[in-house]
This record gives structure tokens, sequence and C-alpha cells, in this order.
């Protein structure tokens, strides 16, 4: 009787420091992009290992020529699995850690000077205006860092506006002001949207080990279907791997309607969610 293998954090890690070079190896074009539960996926690729590694059916898969089907193949998966743990398990660990979206120091910094400035000078030189007044009045409730972008977009407009009369102060105004809030407020907001949308490295990792464990799941059940072809029995228990994945991932229905009772008394069967991706391929 051989003997089950933890899945721990440890077999994970070891697991993902063998197959972290193939895996950066891969080429984009390849790349499968996750539309199942990945933990769950890992799961049923070790159940599917433990079932073909019973010893009569792993003497079986033996026996395939190594042209059609690598001795190794049901190692590497059983490896890709505990990889793949191991690569969403940090993955969502980022996700935990991870802050909001960052703006350089030194720009939201420049900006903010200049916004003062801008609003000082507006203030003191227009601020009898009432339109002028209320945007005044509006702009200094603007906090964060796309506010600041805004407040800076909007005092570039108001300045164009009001040129003429804000020019007459020599002591605060500053003509090219305009033109560098303008330019703050792009670089805010750019910089904002390219760290809101950074994906920390492990995140990055899911769909190469995604696309590795799906190609080596389906080696192990092409190989299955055919030693076994005559024997429906045991060809059910190498399912395709989003079925595989179905006895393995959360419940989707809620438990309101988990606890409505049928209303003719019989069992009722869950309906999949019209909205779920499509399969993967088998």
């Amino acid at each position: 009787m051989t003997m089950k293998k933890e899945v721990d954090a440890a077999t994970g890690k070891a697991a993902f420091e063998r197959v972290k070079s193939s895996l950066m190896s891969l080429s984009p074009e390849r790349l499968m992009q996750p539309n199942i539960d990945l933990q769950s996926a890992a799961m049923a690729a070790l159940v599917l290992v433990d079932r073909a590694n019973i010893p009569d059916r792993r003497a079986l898969f033996s026996l395939l020529p190594e042209s059609l089907f690598m001795k190794n193949t049901i190692e590497d998966l059983e490896t890709m699995a505990n990889a793949m743990m191991h690569v969403e398990l940090e993955s969502f660990r980022e996700r935990a850690v991870s802050t909001d979206a960052k703006v350089d120091v030194a720009v939201v910094q420049q900006a903010t000077e200049v916004r003062a400035r801008m609003l000082k000078t507006a203030d003191y030189n227009i601020g009898h205006l009432e339109m002028v007044a209320r945007e005044i009045a509006d702009i200094r409730l603007g906090a964060g860092y796309l506010d600041l972008a805004n407040d800076c977009t909007r005092l570039a407009v108001l300045y164009a506006s009001h040129r003429s009369e804000l020019a007459l102060d020599k002591r605060l105004y500053r003509a090219s002001d305009a033109e560098l809030a303008a330019s703050l407020a792009n670089k805010i907001r750019a910089e904002y949207r390219a760290s809101a949308t950074r994906s920390g490295p492990y995140a990055e990792l899911r769909p190469r080990a995604f696309t590795e464990l799906t190609r080596l799941y389906n080696d192990v059940r092409a190989a299955a279907q055919f030693i076994f072809r005559a024997e429906p029995a045991v060809l059910n228990e190498f399912p395709p791997l989003r079925s595989a994945v179905v006895m393995f991932g959360p419940a989707r229905t809620s438990k309101k309607a988990a606890e409505a009772p049928a209303t003719d008394g019989a069992s009722q069967t869950p309906i999949v969610a019209a909205s779920e991706e499509p399969p993967i391929p088998a």
C-alpha cells in the first residue's frame, strides 16, 4: 500500500522551485487564461494522479512507448499541481498585502504646490466673481491622487479663462502654471493607472501554471482513455478537468436557494449559471 503524500506549504514551494524555470520559458502565445478555480483544479489533478498510481493501473501506463507518453508525465502532473497550489496561495498573499495605487512623491508634491499657488492667485484676483468663488470652494474639497489631478486640470482651465485678469498680478501669477498644472495632472493619472493595474509576480504566473497543469492533466487523461477504453467504470475516474473541478470547487448556489425545499418533494439538481466561463480544452 502506497503512502499518501501531504499537500502542504513546503511541498508546494519545493514543487514550484522545480518547475519555475520551465514556467517562465513558456511563450506568451501558448498561455491559457485561468477560467476555473485553480486550487480546485490542482486538487482534481492530485486525485487523478492517485487514481493513475494504483499499482495495476500504473503498470499499464508504463507499457506505453515514450514516443506517445513520457514516463514521468504522472509525476510531472503531481509536481505541477503542488506548484500551482503554491502559486495560487502566494497570489492571494500578494493581493492581501497590496496597498492602494501609488504615484511618485515628487510629482504629488509639485502638483500640490502648484495647486496651492494657483488657488491663492485665483482667490485673490478673481475670487470676487460668484462662479469662480464656487469653483474654488469645490476644488478645495478635493482629496487623494485623482482629485489632485482633477484640481490641477480645473485650475488650468480657470487660468485660461481669466488669463487677462490674472496676468495683472505681478507677484503671485505665473504664466507657466496653467501648462504645468495640466502636465502634472496627466502624470498623476498615468502613474495611478499603471500602479493600480500592475500585477504581482505570482499573479502573472497563474496563467503559466494553469497552462502546464492543463496540458499534463489532458496527457494523463488521454492515455487513460486509450488504456481503459474497454472499461467504462475506470474511464469515469478520469473526467475532463472542468468536470473534476466541479467536485472540489465552491458551491455556486446561494444559501437561500440551498435551504429552499423542493416544492414537489423531489431532489433538486443544481443548475450551472449561464455566466460561467467557456469550458477549457478537454
